[in-house]
């Protein structure tokens, strides 16, 4: 009997010690793009891709370099389009997180240079953007939904715009994956 109760002890620290559920999928690593925010026919309309370098679990304190691209355009006179490049990482948050939690987050940074208005007669400068991408898990291969939030700033550099104050924009929308082929 006692050696059945230590066999059986042993066998349940086992158990216990050694997950017996594999980690799943949260992101693949593959190509992925979204439509940022609705589609406005004529105005300025955003894709994101983004490529994680692996593929990220749902294993608590997982982490995935991931980079990406968005491409802001605009039919309307004058047509105008710009991309920006970014790095980041890619975590999963656990259920119980104090944050926003059963969510893969991408932190999502880049600086670029340009005008302020896309033309060559806009003021000059740096813009600095960075991104938080909220994104559920993935599901039979597919994103089912997610939220993109942070901020855009534009500081004016050179031909007399030095002390002209920056210019922000928050940016927060829904982001719904579409296929790669539409980037």
């Amino acid at each position: 009997m006692k050696k059945t109760v230590i066999a059986l002890s042993a066998t349940i620290s086992t158990i216990i010690l050694s997950s017996g559920v594999e980690a799943r999928t949260a992101l693949s690593a593959r190509e992925r793009c979204f439509q940022i925010g609705q589609p406005v026919p004529g105005g300025w309309n955003e894709v994101l891709k983004i490529k994680p370098q692996q593929a990220l679990t749902d294993k608590p304190g997982a982490l995935v370099e991931t980079i990406g691209l968005v491409h802001g355009a605009k039919t309307t006179h004058p047509p105008l389009n710009y991309y920006n490049q970014f790095a980041g990482a890619a975590s999963y948050i656990p259920p119980g997180d104090q944050e926003v939690d059963n969510v893969v987050q991408i932190a999502l940074v880049g600086t670029s240079y340009g005008t302020d208005t896309g033309t060559p007669e806009g003021i000059y400068g740096l813009w600095t953007l960075g991104y938080s991408l909220i994104l559920e898990p993935e599901k039979k291969g597919k994103i089912p939904g997610g939220q993109i939030v942070g901020g855009k700033r534009f500081k004016p550099i050179g031909n007399g715009h030095d002390a002209d104050p920056p210019k922000e924009t928050l940016v927060d929308a829904p982001v719904a994956e579409i296929s790669c082929s539409s980037f």
